[in-house]
């Protein structure tokens, strides 16, 4: 009798450790599959192409403290849209100077840029927002993304 009780324990865990291992991916072919919309991009090309809808701009921290030094290194996640050519823009919230942008900022999904800080005295603080636009034809193409907003303090 031990044997069959030690046969049908090692069978359950035997079966809850199978179970562990079960593939719940949709493999069925629909829409939501990775080979499904593989297979569309390469019909129509529409992957390569310039999309506005696909410029977005995701900031990894939105608030920047800057003791002694003049610039933040203001970095997050990316999307160029496809586009040849784009810009990283940012502007400062008070006016206090003009837009400016860094062409091809956006690599391999993610961008890295300077922000000054200079002018900004202790116990003050400066929003800065930044988006990212396409271009075309030396035009300025807008996403659908609204700007990112960040804080610097001293």
């Amino acid at each position: 009798m031990p044997s069959k009780v030690k046969i049908l324990m090692f069978s359950i865990v035997g079966l809850l450790i199978i179970s562990q291992f079960t593939n719940c991916a949709n493999i069925d072919g629909s829409a939501n599959s990775l080979h499904y919309s593989s297979e569309l991009c390469l019909q129509d090309d529409s992957c390569n192409q310039p999309q506005s809808n696909l410029l977005s701009l995701k900031i990894d921290t939105n608030n920047f403290v800057s003791d002694q030094h003049d610039f933040v290194n203001v970095s997050g996640e990316c999307h160029h849209g496809n586009y040849d050519e784009h810009l990283v823009k940012w502007r400062y919230g008070d006016n206090s100077s003009s837009a400016n942008s860094l062409r091809g900022a956006c690599v391999n999904g993610r961008f890295v840029i300077d922000v000054s800080a200079a002018g900004l005295t202790e116990g003050r603080s400066r929003q800065v927002f930044l988006k990212i636009v396409g271009l075309q034809n030396q035009t300025e193409i807008d996403g659908p993304s609204p700007e990112s907003v960040i804080t610097l303090s001293r």
